[in-house]
């Protein structure tokens, strides 16, 4: 296949919706990961796979595992990252710690598309540093909620979806 050709060809490929998606949340509220799960329950995405961590620290340890593994499918796409994660951890230091691992794999990382790290605090600013330090944008977390509005603004429709997996943004509300 000529350069030419291979470079068409994975153009292609880089359209087509992907097979299945990785989404992590990590919280050290079950309820708030319980939110989420009912969340895309909700929304129905059949290319969404949810993966819950109370644990924020081993989180990025599985992270860091799973890239030096080569195991690309098992690294998240998207990941809700809370910022009060227990004594000693915060999501902000989490978000740091994982870009920093995928940057220095980078034999690996060109292959692994940069995580899509959404800030999920109930503490705006907290998430807007998360969103700030992930070069990626913040969702607004309300404890009282059965399901989450802001996660279902920017997941709900498959366009949407296909959009935020391109783009790693969600697609503008204009």
């Amino acid at each position: 296949m000529s350069p030419t050709a291979r470079k068409k060809s994975d153009a292609a490929k880089s359209e087509e919706p992907p097979a299945s998606v990785l989404i992590w949340g990590i919280d050290d509220g079950p309820s708030h990961l319980e939110r989420i799960q009912r969340t895309f329950n909700q929304i129905a995405a059949p290319e969404v796979v949810l993966e819950t961590w109370l644990n924020g620290m081993e989180a990025v340890n599985v992270y860091a595992a799973r890239l030096d593994a080569g195991d690309l499918a098992g690294l998240p796409r998207v990941v809700f990252m809370d910022y009060f994660l227990g004594e000693g951890c915060n999501g902000a230091d989490l978000a740091r710690k994982m870009l920093d691992y995928w940057r220095a794999r980078s034999a690996c990382a060109k292959k692994a598309p940069r995580p899509i790290l959404i800030g999920h605090s109930s503490v705006p600013d907290c998430s807007a540093l998360i969103a700030s330090i992930g070069k990626s944008f913040a969702l607004e977390k309300h404890s009282g909620e059965s399901v989450s509005a802001a996660i279902l603004r920017v997941f709900d429709t498959e366009e949407k979806r296909s959009y935020l997996w391109k783009h790693g943004m969600p697609m503008s509300r204009a």
